[in-house]
């Protein structure tokens, strides 16, 4: 049977659906077979990453001068999941204005704080779905089964949201936030543009594909816009708690990019990065080398992606989808650290990328390849330590690189 025939409509509705529930059982499994704070099933620490989050926001009230302190988080994080004592521990690795946000959940316990978390991740994305659904989708699409419900059931299926929910990530935040500023972009809404890309500056990475769109393109307002509210927001900071924490916190971002390096204590396997990818499968002694070639490499992107914004300045903004799309999948490929929940922004990258009917059988199956990846990647990447699941931003890229050269060539 050729795959275009099994690939009907049914099982392309009904498959994600199989999927969710299947991990949902095994993610309740997970938790009602629990033994303190360690899975029954998965036998791994449950939403470790939102526990760092919330032993951040302790620190930053208590004692922020310790927050990139790993004897200090340990203890910290520790003191919460008493009696449980987790394989490792995961470091604070936001900025120290991301700290103040998160502070917040400190004033509910541990417990409730965790419950209203996991019940927003699931509202983001719902929403998120909605304005994907609305301004993103191509009306053809839509018509064809690819509902607001369907996008949904696809993002929550997906194994980048499903690893990403279980640790208590920050991932489904990101990508509504992301896909807001997307939307406000098309819709020349540059205030709302601009504030939630300041927004979202606890990942900084992810705003510099847009923050340079919008300079190219001139459009200053947004940029304005993006400055004054990260100065408000990291100016209380500075003036509550010192200059202190942002020289602690750059002082740890060095050592961040010698993490693919280990093979112990790390799960290297879920880095999703092309640099991952590469230093993963090399001695550590080549890492001043593989980093000065990686810095060449991003010059060379950086620039191609500015000539590209330039080039393409004068369409309408419906014709720019590839400049936009490479907003989005920038980060994942010139920042040394992302992970593979992380790549729920391949989602609206994927989509603007379907603007050309006569490309959405080819699409489907980019799609699909994409969506297995996700899953099996990081499970063979896990006994071989190393980060396959970089290759998946690059075979994005590589799609995205190919309709360029099409439309440079138009």
């Amino acid at each position: 049977m050729a795959l275009k025939n099994w690939l009907n409509p049914k099982r392309l509705r009904d498959y994600p659906r199989l999927i969710l529930i299947a991990c949902s059982i095994v993610l309740l499994l997970n938790l009602l077979l629990h033994r303190g704070w360690v899975g029954g099933v998965l036998n791994l620490l449950m939403w470790g990453d939102f526990v760092v989050y919330y032993a951040g926001g302790l620190l930053y009230k208590t004692d922020i001068a310790q927050l990139y302190n790993p004897v200090v988080q340990e203890s910290t994080q520790l003191s919460l999941i008493a009696p449980t004592v987790p394989p490792g521990v995961t470091l604070y690795s936001y900025p120290p204005h991301a700290a103040l946000l998160h502070s917040v959940l400190s004033y509910l316990s541990l417990p409730i704080s965790l419950i209203l978390w996991c019940l927003l991740s699931i509202y983001c994305i719902i929403l998120a779905a909605q304005l994907m659904q609305r301004y993103l989708v191509p009306k053809r699409f839509s018509q064809n089964g690819l509902t607001t419900p369907q996008l949904a059931i696809l993002i929550f299926s997906s194994f980048a949201f499903i690893e990403g929910f279980a640790a208590g990530q920050m991932h489904a935040i990101t990508l509504l936030i992301m896909v807001g500023i997307l939307v406000a972009t098309l819709k020349e809404k540059w205030f709302i543009a601009g504030l939630l890309a300041a927004g979202l500056t606890y990942k900084p990475q992810f705003v510099v594909g847009f923050l340079l769109v919008w300079l190219v393109w001139k459009k200053f307002y947004p940029i304005l816009v993006f400055i004054l509210f990260s100065i408000i927001w990291n100016g209380f900071v500075l003036i509550t708690k010192g200059v202190g924490p942002y020289l602690a916190y750059l002082d740890f971002l060095k050592n961040m990019v010698y993490l693919p390096y280990v093979k112990e204590g790390f799960p290297t396997a879920v880095l999703a990065t092309p640099y991952s990818l590469v230093a993963s499968l090399i001695p550590f002694k080549y890492s001043t080398l593989w980093n000065q070639v990686y810095y060449g490499l991003v010059a060379i992107l950086l620039a191609f992606f500015v000539w590209l914004i330039f080039t393409t300045r004068k369409q309408p903004l419906t014709n720019q989808n590839l400049v936009l799309s490479m907003a989005m999948l920038f980060p994942l490929i010139i920042t040394p650290y992302a992970l593979l929940h992380d790549l729920l922004l391949l989602i609206p990258v994927l989509i603007l990328l379907a603007y050309n009917p006569s490309q959405d059988r080819r699409l489907l199956y980019i799609t699909i390849g994409v969506y297995i990846a996700m899953l099996f990647l990081p499970a063979l990447g896990i006994p071989l330590k190393v980060a396959l699941t970089g290759l998946i931003p690059v075979f994005v890229f590589i799609v995205w690189a190919r309709q360029s050269v099409v439309l440079l060539r138009a």
